[in-house]
């Protein structure tokens, strides 16, 4: 995630950004198709087989032709709806293993079409696919609306915002990873009360971000082997008042289906990421992380992040990178959100008229065995705008 806002905020100066201020958000629909193919992007059903066109999505109407191809609206129909799993009708036994620690890297923020569609979960539950392309809302300055990917999955931030920060800087992708091999700014995921089987309707979870780590047999920081010997240390500003028993991003209530770990996290919790030019925080609303975790439970694959990023939060974050209010690149990143927000920051609140107020974010990682090092003081947070640096080290 290394420079992702810096990228943004000052490396596009001088490109050529007409590509991503202006004309319809996301792929051009197909050609329409026969209902057989109803509900699928870009095949929004016409006049064809109608019988078997409802077939092909779950809210359609045997015998009315094309109608499986524009009745996904609610996300459920034509899209299908991307979710993540459900917590599992089985009773809690209580813990059956010992708290367990997966530390997340390889980090996925580039994603090509059409990567980014399967990135992610639908939020709104609205399928965004023609002919009708449904909506929560409208950006205030988009000519059209940021069309979903498969399953209804709502990612702007993949689809729109990373292809302008890479248009900036191609290796922003293999920055973020590079840090994160090295033990800086992966993330902690640390869990008690898992049974050890496929399903557990209740255990606790937090996440923290790294700052270093000290491989196994050593006393100083340095490359991590990632085979579950290393120990990852975590700053204090990461739990309420220095306490490990009191996490900033925790769920006390999280739970395993199916063998993947369901946390959501707290709305508009700070999650932090340092860049070369400071730290940004990430503060998400209606977010989920998932993760399958192996058989052996050592790693966690196809880790997914998903939520709301407010504008404003996009915004209030920028000076901690010195980008300041009211310069070129702050009404750079106005221009774009003003653009490429595709939902409203708090759930439930679209509908006619209203004025899409966040972007959509998927971000996809891998799960590591390791430990858990412990905390480490926090460095004071600096906001270059304010020409003095702040105390604490944690955004509010």
């Amino acid at each position: 995630m290394s420079g992702l806002l810096g990228l943004l905020g000052c490396s596009v100066v001088g490109k050529d950004l007409d590509g991503y201020f202006s004309g319809d958000a996301g792929d051009a629909g197909g050609s329409a198709g026969s209902g057989a193919s109803g509900g699928t992007a870009g095949n929004g059903g016409s006049a064809g087989s109608g019988a078997t066109g409802a077939s092909g999505a779950m809210g359609g109407s045997a015998g009315v032709a094309g109608s499986s191809g524009s009745g996904g609206t609610s996300g459920a129909g034509g899209c299908g709806s991307r979710q993540p799993p459900t917590r599992p009708a089985v009773q809690d036994t209580g813990s059956g293993a010992p708290t367990t620690i997966w530390v997340l890297k390889d980090i996925v923020i580039d994603q090509p079409d059409p990567l980014w569609k399967d990135i992610g979960f639908d939020l709104d539950g609205v399928c965004t696919q023609p002919p009708d392309n449904p909506v929560e809302c409208l950006a205030e300055n988009a000519s059209g609306p940021q069309r979903d990917g498969n399953a209804g999955v709502d990612n702007a931030f993949g689809s729109t915002v990373i292809p302008l920060l890479k248009a900036a800087d191609v290796t922003i992708q293999q920055s973020a990873q590079s840090n994160q091999n090295e033990g800086k700014s992966a993330i902690v995921v640390h869990v008690d009360g898992w049974n050890g089987e496929d399903d557990d309707p209740s255990v606790q979870v937090w996440m923290a971000e790294t700052a270093y780590a000290i491989p196994d047999g050593s006393t100083d920081p340095g490359m991590p082997s990632w085979d579950g010997t290393d120990s990852f240390y975590v700053p204090d500003a990461a739990f309420n008042n220095g306490d490990v028993n009191s996490p900033v991003i925790g769920n006390d209530n999280a739970y395993v289906a199916g063998r993947v770990l369901v946390m959501r996290l707290p709305d508009r919790s700070a999650f932090p990421f340092q860049t070369s030019d400071g730290q940004v925080f990430l503060k998400l609303t209606d977010a989920t992380l998932t993760g399958q975790i192996s058989a052996d439970g050592r790693s966690l694959a196809n880790v997914q992040l998903a939520g709301r990023w407010g504008a404003q939060d996009v915004l209030d974050t920028l000076v901690y990178i010195n980008i300041c209010p009211n310069s070129l690149e702050y009404g750079l990143v106005q221009n774009l959100l003003q653009n490429s927000a595709d939902i409203r920051a708090t759930k439930g609140t679209g509908g006619p008229g209203a004025v899409c107020d966040a972007v959509s974010i998927g971000i996809q990682l891998t799960g590591y065995p390791g430990k858990f090092g412990g905390l480490i003081p926090s460095q004071p947070l600096v906001n270059p705008c304010a020409g003095s640096g702040g105390a604490g080290g944690k955004a509010n």
